[in-house]
């Protein structure tokens, strides 16, 4: 699991720091999907309200748990003992990074 979280940091510090790069592979991905891109202005404002972190908010997820359990996507919206603290610092990241 630490080496899995240390690939994942390694993968949203690439993505803070290479933000063209990442924008291109995204609409490259798009493409073989659905056969077709997103306009480079509708990309660059979406991007712009995304934030690429592995910062861990419980709370969040307990109420998008609950609301998906309530929508019948979910047969619980019990998320207790999902996080386990400390694993993201143990692979040698920041959490807000």
């Amino acid at each position: 699991m630490v080496r899995w979280l240390a690939g994942q940091q390694d993968a949203i510090h690439w993505l803070n720091e290479h933000p063209a790069e990442a924008k291109k592979a995204f609409n490259a991905a798009l493409v073989e999907l659905t056969t077709r891109d997103m306009a480079a202005e509708v990309l660059d404002e979406a991007w712009s309200r995304l934030a690429f972190t592995s910062e861990l908010l419980p709370d969040a997820f307990a109420k998008l748990a609950k609301d998906a359990a309530a929508l019948g996507y979910l047969p619980s919206h019990d998320v207790s003992g999902i996080f386990a603290a400390g694993l993201v610092e143990e692979a040698g990241g920041d959490p807000a990074r």
